[in-house]
């Protein structure tokens, strides 16, 4: 029996080293988070759920009664009429040697019948219309992982080696680079700007809002790129930079406890005078059961950044991909259909 002891012990280590990681654990939908959420009504009411295209990547833009989707095939969106629910594939890129630069990760902004089609590596924005017709293709030096159409331009978020995780540049409606515009950054480590985070546009008062994924905070920046102010969501993590805990056994081999990362702040949209936030973090007042399915968003002013109360999509977590608002509608995009909501 002695000689299996060592056995046994080896065998059950990496158990109970996951146990205790997981234990460990932080958890942000712990109870005794420190805020309340205010409901403004009950659950917000499903008006239409359409079938999806197998596909389906992300969504690319609303306007004039339909929605726009990239797709995983390259140069392609997909249109779907918010009416009845009936699907086109458009081909608006045939080049083949643009169409081979693309890699799996590259995003599409559909605005004004005009595409936007970004991708990381290498850093190539190509403008066009649905047509087909490219009119303008410009090559960033440095890969970028987030852009945003504004009234004047664009805005870039960067990836910088030596400078935390990200940066934030202005470029003209060319894309190049506008030298004048300082580099907002923030490598302070209080996950503000060097963290992964939203980037929207305001074209209200032509303000750009970045809030953190991984923070509570929200920065507003003017046209010039300067900080307009720094507000928060309710919630009351400063930052949150736990992804999974490890370690390392005397073989080599890592245990981890599985942990998934916890975002704070999972998605945003403007619609009219206000900001929609998704969160991650659940808040006393809230059910574990139902905040662990339903779509929750907390609603604040554009004007001060001031909460003024939260509304949920029941059961709408499960499949979820993203979502945005639109004429006072949040459309939901899931792994095989959309799903419509109106906001009251």
């Amino acid at each position: 029996m002695k000689k299996w002891i060592p056995l046994i012990i080896c065998l059950l280590l990496p158990v109970g080293v996951i146990c205790l990681l997981a234990a460990a654990a932080p958890d942000i939908n712990k109870s005794g988070n420190g805020f309340r959420r205010t409901w403004l009504y009950d659950m917000i009411t499903k008006t239409n759920s359409f079938a999806i295209l197998p596909t389906i990547k992300n969504i690319a833009g609303v306007e004039h009664g339909f929605i726009y989707f990239s797709s995983k095939e390259k140069g392609v969106a997909v249109r779907l009429d918010l009416s009845n629910g009936n699907q086109e594939s458009i081909k608006f890129l045939s080049t083949p040697n643009l169409i081979n630069q693309l890699d799996a990760s590259n995003q599409l902004i559909v605005r004004d019948s005009t595409f936007w089609l970004y991708n990381s590596t290498p850093a190539l924005i190509i403008k066009g219309n649905l047509k087909g017709d490219v009119s303008s293709i410009v090559k960033l030096k440095e890969p970028f992982t987030k852009l945003v159409l504004t009234d004047s331009g664009m805005i870039v978020r960067k990836f910088i080696p030596g400078v935390r995780d990200q940066a934030l540049y202005k470029l003209n409606s060319l894309g190049e680079m506008l030298t004048t515009a300082p580099r907002i950054t923030d490598d302070n480590g209080d996950g503000g700007l060097s963290t992964e985070g939203i980037l929207l546009y305001n074209n209200v008062d032509k303000s750009t809002m970045y809030i953190g994924r991984n923070s509570n905070r929200v920065t507003v920046l003017n046209e010039d790129m300067t900080i307009k102010k720094v507000g928060k969501t309710i919630d009351t993590f400063f930052t949150n930079r736990y992804t999974a805990s490890q370690y390392q056994l005397k073989s080599g081999n890592v245990v981890t406890n599985g942990a998934p990362i916890q975002y704070i702040n999972i998605g945003a949209a403007i619609n009219a005078d206000f900001l929609y936030v998704q969160s991650g973090v659940r808040s006393d007042s809230d059910d574990r059961n139902s905040f662990s399915k339903d779509l929750v968003l907390d609603v604040y002013s554009l004007k001060n950044m001031e909460y003024i109360g939260s509304i949920a999509a029941k059961g709408v977590k499960e499949k979820l991909r993203s979502w945005v608002i639109n004429d006072n509608r949040i459309l939901v995009l899931k792994s095989s259909t959309l799903e419509i909501y109106d906001l009251k």
